[in-house]
């Protein structure tokens, strides 16, 4: 198998598979699947391709595409400043591109990973834009999966989790083999409506279709596992993804918590209140938001055990 880019000649990717001739429709199947986890995905060889040749131009000459990479790029770097830098890009698309609906739908992320991780300085408002931002995005593509899992995060907040629970399972319905898609909803849906034990496998699933990718997959699977009570397993999980923001600095404490480890939680309890102090996890409850019983549950409980919230008494 291999990659040629057909503008240019270049040779960009080849692999060679070998496999012994016993179900000739599972090696198909399998070698399907490698060669797109190669080619798709965020670090794939397409989209790396694709953000080199947008670097490589000048600025006046970058598209909105260029743009909306080169804003992916500074949104997986999960930093206050880059998250920033990611909405001016994904703003100046729009701009230039009023149509483009993924766009819409990924600056309306940014602004809502923005007030999970404590990173906006106005939470309300920033949260206002993500539901603009998506519902806009919606209107223009109503069959895009990734932008109706964000729709089921719209309804969340919304006070409509009946809904919410409707356009999770559309999301995975119109692409049940997308790895961002599953991922979005593994990592709001247990938070939203439960069925935490459904998302963790729909996390696992990403991870697998896209193995490239563990730092931009595994905070959706850790947040599954927690809620379903997979603590050493959450655990586990976030030493893939860097531990940076409020919300995967929370997971982490609060599942080192629910298994007695309690330095390791006080650690990442510290790192909360001296380099995120706006972050809170009565704020996350409200603006994620966080409407499940057993999510409500499990997250006051280990928050408590962890030091973040005062003890139950």
């Amino acid at each position: 198998a291999q990659l040629v880019d057909a503008s240019t000649g270049d040779h960009l990717w080849a692999e060679r598979y070998d496999r012994p001739e016993v179900d000739l429709f599972a090696i198909q199947d399998e070698v399907a699947q490698n060669v797109a986890s190669e080619l798709g995905g965020w670090y794939g060889r397409l989209n790396k391709a694709r953000r080199e040749e947008a670097r490589r131009r000048p600025p006046v000459s970058l598209e909105a595409y260029d743009l909306y990479l080169l804003g992916l790029e500074q949104k997986h770097q999960f930093t206050k400043e880059s998250m920033a830098e990611a909405i001016r890009l994904f703003s100046r698309a729009v701009e230039l591109d009023p149509g483009f609906a993924r766009d819409w739908t990924m600056l309306g992320l940014a602004y809502t990973l923005s007030v999970g991780s404590g990173f906006a300085n106005d939470p309300s408002a920033a949260n206002r834009l993500f539901v603009e931002n998506t519902k806009k995005a919606a209107e223009l593509d109503p069959f895009d999966s990734f932008t109706q899992a964000m729709l089921g995060s719209v309804r969340g907040l919304e006070g409509d989790p009946k809904g919410a629970e409707v356009a999770f399972d559309r999301a995975v319905t119109l692409a049940p083999n997308d790895a961002d898609t599953l991922m979005a909803v593994a990592w709001s849906m247990p938070l939203i409506v439960g069925r935490a034990d459904e998302a963790v496998q729909h996390a696992r699933r990403a991870m697998a279709l896209d193995p490239a990718s563990p730092a931009v997959y595994a905070p959706a699977l850790a947040v599954a596992q927690y809620v379903a009570g997979e603590y050493a397993e959450a655990i586990t999980t976030l030493r893939l993804a860097p531990l940076e923001g409020g919300e995967m600095l929370m997971y982490w404490a609060m599942a080192q918590a629910q298994l007695g480890h309690i330095e390791e939680a006080r650690a990442a309890v510290k790192r909360i209140r001296s380099e995120f102090p706006g972050f809170t996890v009565e704020g996350y409850i409200r603006d994620y938001p966080v409407t499940a019983p057993a999510a409500l549950t499990a997250i006051r409980e280990g928050a408590a055990k962890a030091g973040l919230l005062p003890a139950a008494t």
